[in-house]
């Protein structure tokens, strides 16, 4: 076991021993959280409850001086955690020896902006970065062997450490395009039916080479929206997608990361919702957070999270169909339900 097997053992004696887990985090995230920036900004009940907000990159980076300073101060005073979600380099970059620690400095560049404005970053999400490397955009061909690919993850993560030493990392997985322990994908393509393979090998060599070679996983984050979940998006080549439990397989990967000690991240969403309306992303999004709730163990933190066209206000929070009024909600329910 390559995960500080203490911390694993500890983790046990205190279930065995009835000690309650912490309760979920959450966090936001959208194209648009510069809106929170603003002296008139009306997300009180969110600002005061929220744990964190994660950032896109490209976004972050276009924002104005003005707009960068005021949210570095925003997250200061709010006592927030400040992610990024970054690795688009890796879709782009160069398909080299270089690629990983090109595609850092590339990205590096672009958060010294909100750096220079007075703000922090706890957290960068690594976006899919096996899936984007063997697979890259503009119909190029990618690294044939997924050991070339967690070289130059590795690569990005050092030189992301190298200027950034106390910034930790979360390895985000688009879960419905992987098969997992020998089955199928969500659109069970290719010729092990699996789109780009099994992530079950996948992750463990990637947490594992990430721990010895000193740039490690704090934890693993799920891309998993809800019509993926429950099987209600029409397959590729799956008849009916509703047969296979989804659900399921998510706790089976969510119980292997948090057995091993790392923590595990679920993004909350609905991709039906965010293309049809604000309404409908809002009512759909916590249908998914009480379904995933119900079960056992609970995540680390849940991400709200928005890439879709809806919503596209963040605020006021008392909105229906804002970002924010979606957040309200789950707080609300959360706490209710004691997170």
């Amino acid at each position: 076991m390559y995960r500080m097997p203490w911390l694993v053992g500890a983790a046990c004696l205190l279930a065995a021993f009835g000690a309650e887990a912490e309760p979920p985090g959450v966090w936001m995230c959208h194209t648009a959280l510069n809106e929170l920036a603003g002296d008139e900004a009306q997300w009180e009940y969110v600002r005061e409850r929220l744990d964190g907000v994660q950032f896109y990159l490209d976004p972050l980076s276009d924002y104005s001086e003005e707009t960068l300073e005021a949210l570095a101060a925003m997250t200061r005073e709010a006592n927030l955690a400040v992610a990024v979600e970054a690795g688009e380099a890796l879709d782009y970059g160069p398909l080299d020896d270089t690629s990983g620690a090109a595609s850092a400095e590339r990205e590096l560049e672009k958060m010294q902006r909100f750096l220079d404005a007075g703000g922090s970053i706890g957290y960068i999400t690594l976006r899919d970065p096996i899936q984007q490397l063997l697979e890259p955009s503009g119909h190029r061909e990618g690294f044939e062997r997924v050991e070339d690919c967690i070289d130059h993850v590795l690569q990005y993560l050092q030189r992301i450490r190298e200027d950034l030493p106390d910034t930790e990392f979360f390895l985000l997985t688009n879960f419905p395009n992987w098969g997992w322990r020998g089955e199928v994908s969500y659109h069970a393509r290719g010729e092990r039916r699996m789109d780009h393979g099994d992530y079950f090998p996948v992750l463990e060599r990637v947490l594992a080479r990430a721990e010895v070679e000193g740039a490690p996983f704090k934890g693993v984050t799920v891309d998993n929206p809800y019509e993926y979940a429950t099987g209600e998006r029409p397959s590729i080549n799956l008849e009916d997608p509703a047969e296979v439990d989804w659900m399921d397989r998510i706790r089976d990967l969510q119980r292997h990361v948090m057995d091993l000690g790392y923590e595990f991240n679920m993004i909350i969403n609905s991709e039906t919702g965010g293309g049809e309306s604000g309404e409908a992303f809002h009512e759909r999004t916590l249908q998914y957070l009480e379904l995933f709730h119900e079960g056992e163990p609970r995540p680390t933190r849940y991400i709200i999270q928005s890439w879709y066209v809806h919503p596209r206000p963040v605020l006021p929070e008392t909105e229906p169909g804002a970002m924010s009024a979606v957040v309200r909600d789950a707080l609300e329910f959360l706490d209710g339900n004691e997170r």
